[in-house]
């Protein structure tokens, strides 16, 4: 039940999140970004410019940001494997010898090494077809800045030529 709370005289509820709030925070703490996780927690058709509004809000509220900060502690658990310890097991389940119905199964050591070999970065970046948005990132540069140093370049290339 919600009690409730008293700040600089205003008297409001204090409630839990909403089933809503708590799954737009798990899909930001799963990796999506804010716009991709409103609109699966929300189930949303509006325009993007409102939904990114709306995002941006809930993922500032109090409560959201401690139910991240919840859900990343316990991440960061001694119960939770480290990259080195994940390796190991990987290895250790790669090397074994799984005997089944009809012999030695070997899907579990090949599952293994593929995992291991993600971990690694030993293959090729994938390619991705972009269905939806496409994320821009520009990145100011000063133009004077960039014309001095440009220039300075020049001069101790040339100076160094003569």
């Amino acid at each position: 039940m919600p009690s409730l709370k008293r700040d600089k005289g205003i008297v409001y509820m204090d409630r839990p999140l909403t089933q809503k709030q708590k799954n737009f925070a798990r899909l930001i703490f799963q990796g999506s970004n804010q716009r991709d996780a409103y609109i699966k927690a929300y189930n949303t058709t509006y325009a993007v410019s409102t939904v990114d509004v709306n995002a941006s809000l809930l993922r500032s509220k109090h409560k959201v940001k401690a139910y991240l900060d919840a859900l990343n502690k316990r991440a960061e658990s001694p119960i939770v494997l480290t990259k080195q310890q994940r390796m190991e097991r990987l290895s250790f389940i790669a090397s074994e010898e799984n005997e089944g119905k009809f012999g030695f199964q070997r899907q579990p050591n090949i599952s293994a090494i593929a995992e291991i070999n993600k971990m690694d970065g030993a293959y090729p970046p994938e390619r991705l077809a972009v269905l939806g948005d496409i994320l821009v990132e520009v990145v100011y540069i000063d133009r004077d800045k960039a014309k001095n140093k440009n220039q300075d370049t020049i001069t101790n290339s040339s100076s160094k030529a003569a």
